[in-house]
């Protein structure tokens, strides 16, 4: 039996009114003509029957109360939200093909080398993609109405080629967190004030000053960075390079220039050197993603890369007596070199995308349904609890009033980080996102892109490389699948 959250009082009072869902974003069934005085009455013809597959990571958390806690890997949202689209779209049925994260990756893979694709995918947009014909183009189905409700710049990040190929869903950036609780428990909260009032201010030094308050050299850590997770390509070699102003592709995307720069050996090094000092777990150790959730739960982690939704799972660690119920986080900008400003990162809206499919019925159910999982009230009441943020206007209103709002660190991100840090480097210093000759290569990395990155950079913690033999192999791997 599963059983409610006992958790802050914010999460507890979680107002869903929406749940009533406005579904005029996802089209209206045809009106049948009236009669006339001359004329018989004419029957509007039942609409085409027609089945779609959806292909969905598990997300979510949290039940559709968004209060009882289901655990990762939950699929009652995702059946809800077919249910309610259903209903009110009798002639569409979905199914659902939620892929544990496990095997999101080679699903992927699968579907598009097989061509076999699903009619509503969870993300996937590349300018590559696109270019290669794989996805059906929107144009036709987007009104001024449906477009002006996308936050700015939205329209343009899924355009490509004159045309647009996805329906934004949410906006996931990502951060610094700082373990508020244990930075405090262990003498080295001054961090926190000295990151400055936007908390723009975390630099690498200060990272280093305060590990030789907070580390005991065995069981605490300043910095933990999960060394099995794919998130080693965005955050590592995206986020961290860029600030120690290290940009990883030329101006057109069209060359990986890392290993050009000398300050790329040194973040790397910063890194070994670090692992190898008790600022970060020992490096031979290669702590997992549940490893580092572990040390932060248990206040021997000071902080690491993550999105907002770390909220949602302290909740969840909370309810489950891993974590102390007083249990306190603050969000800071990305670290960064005295000489590097500030700068946003993973600023770029997720899409739904349709696959492409020779019947037209097909793409109008796909993306009828995609654009209800974007707009939908209950949807963005559910993206915002389960930790990102809607990317439409009308899902921020709908999230007025929500108790979350008073955590001073979701303020931030919505109020401070969104919209007031410098833009980050274009596909987030990673991601060739306007070059799609440079996706393509990249795509083809074995075993694929993330898993790739992850190789690397334990091959550096197992002292298999030097830092700058690593950035020289990704160098020349990567312009040679470039071609």
């Amino acid at each position: 039996m599963k059983k409610t959250m006992s958790r802050r009082e914010m999460l507890k009072a979680m107002a869903m009114g929406a749940a009533g869902v406005a579904l005029a974003a996802c089209g209206a069934p045809t009106a049948a003509p009236q009669a006339t005085a001359t004329t018989a009455v004419q029957n509007t013809p039942e609409p085409k029957q027609v089945t779609i597959t959806w292909l969905q990571a598990p997300i979510w958390r949290f039940a559709p109360d968004n209060k009882t806690v289901l655990g990762a890997g939950s699929d009652a949202k995702g059946k809800d939200f077919v249910s309610r689209f259903e209903v009110a779209n009798p002639n569409i049925k979905v199914e659902m093909q939620l892929v544990p994260w496990d095997q999101w990756g080679a699903k992927i893979t699968t579907m598009f080398t097989s061509g076999q694709l699903s009619n509503v995918i969870y993300g996937q947009l590349t300018a590559a993609r696109a270019q290669a014909g794989v996805f059906a183009p929107l144009d036709a189905y987007l009104t001024s109405a449906i477009t002006d409700n996308w936050l700015t710049g939205v329209k343009q990040q899924f355009t490509f080629g004159g045309k647009v190929y996805g329906v934004p869903f949410l906006m996931n950036p990502s951060f610094m967190v700082l373990n508020q609780s244990s930075l405090e428990t262990y003498g080295a909260a001054g961090i926190i004030q000295e990151v400055g009032a936007d908390r723009s201010g975390l630099t690498f030094d200060m990272m280093t000053k305060y590990a030789q308050m907070y580390d005991d050299n065995k069981t605490r850590y300043l910095f933990g960075v999960p060394m099995d997770h794919g998130s080693i390509f965005y955050w590592m070699f995206g986020s961290w390079m860029e600030g120690w102003g290290v940009k990883n592709w030329n101006d057109d995307q069209s060359k990986w220039i890392q290993a050009d720069n000398p300050n790329a050996v040194k973040a790397m090094q910063w890194l070994l050197d670090g692992a190898n000092s008790g600022i970060l777990p020992p490096a031979k150790s290669l702590p997992k993603w549940s490893d580092v959730d572990n040390f932060m739960w248990a206040k021997n982690l000071g902080m690491r890369y993550q999105w907002a939704g770390v909220n949602a799972e302290l909740a969840t660690a909370q309810d489950a007596g891993q974590a102390d119920k007083d249990f306190k986080l603050f969000f800071v900008g990305p670290p960064h070199s005295a000489d590097v400003k500030p700068f946003g990162f993973g600023m770029g809206a997720s899409p739904y995308t349709v696959g492409v499919n020779s019947d037209a019925s097909i793409v109008d159910a796909s993306f009828k349904f995609a654009n209800f999982l974007g707009t939908d009230d209950a949807c963005m009441v559910s993206v915002f609890v389960e930790g990102a943020f809607p990317a439409c206007k009308s899902g921020i209103a709908a999230n007025k009033g929500q108790p979350l709002l008073q955590d001073p660190n979701v303020d931030w991100v919505m109020n401070t980080y969104m919209t007031s840090y410098p833009p980050e480097i274009p596909g987030e210093n990673w991601n060739p996102n306007f070059n799609a000759k440079s996706q393509d290569g990249l795509s083809k990395l074995q075993p694929d892109q993330f898993t790739y990155f992850v190789q690397q950079l334990q091959s550096l913690m197992l002292g298999q490389k030097s830092a700058e033999a690593m950035l020289k192999e990704i160098s020349d791997t990567v312009n040679a699948a470039l071609g």
